[in-house]
C-alpha cells in the first residue's frame, strides 16, 4: 500500500467517497468549534488536509479491514488525543498523532510536521525518530482514500 499514485487527492474527491460510505459521517456544523480546539491541543495549526477532514467529517465508524477503525477528534470521546497521550507513555514522537484504536501493538500515525501518514508499530517509534521508516502516505488525503479504499468506491454506481 505504500504507492503514492493517488496522493494528490482533493477534499472534493475526499468528500464524493466518504458519502458512498454506509453511515453517517458528516460532521454537525455545531461541532466545527470543538473539533478547532482538539486541532489545536494536538498542535495542529492552520488549513491541514487532517484539519479539513475533521472539520468536516466524523471518522468514529470509518472502518478497514486491514487497519481496524479510526479514532475521531471528538464523537463519542477524544479519542484521537486520548490514545494519544497515552502513547507517549510508551515512547510516542512528539510529532506523532496516534489515528487509530491502538490495539495490537502499532497503529495508524499522522505526523504533523511533515503531513506523512505511517503505518507502523510501537517498537519502530526510535527508527522513526532516526529517519529510518518510509512513510506509507504521502497526504493526509491519500491516506484517508486509501483506508476507505478509493478505486472501490470509485467503481461503484450511484
Amino acid at each position: 500500500m505504500s504507492s503514492f499514485a493517488h496522493y494528490d487527492i482533493s477534499l472534493r474527491q475526499i468528500t464524493k467517497m466518504i458519502d458512498r460510505v454506509e453511515g453517517k459521517h458528516r460532521r454537525k456544523w455545531t461541532d466545527r468549534r470543538a473539533v478547532s480546539h482538539a486541532c489545536k491541543k494536538l498542535g495542529i495549526e492552520g488549513a491541514t488536509e487532517f484539519r479539513k477532514f475533521f472539520i468536516r467529517f466524523c471518522s468514529a465508524s470509518l472502518s478497514n479491514p486491514n487497519y481496524g477503525e479510526l479514532n475521531d477528534l471528538i464523537h463519542p470521546s477524544e479519542g484521537i488525543w486520548l490514545t494519544t497521550v497515552w502513547a507517549r507513555e510508551f515512547g510516542l514522537p512528539p510529532n506523532l498523532i496516534y489515528l487509530s484504536t491502538g490495539e495490537g501493538g502499532g497503529g495508524l500515525f499522522y505526523d504533523k510536521s511533515t503531513h506523512f501518514v505511517y503505518d507502523m508499530d510501537h517498537s519502530e517509534f526510535q527508527k522513526f525518530e532516526n529517519g529510518q521508516i518510509e512513510p506509507t502516505w504521502k497526504s493526509f488525503f491519500h491516506f484517508i482514500s486509501c483506508f476507505l479504499d478509493y478505486d472501490k468506491l470509485l467503481r461503484q454506481t450511484d
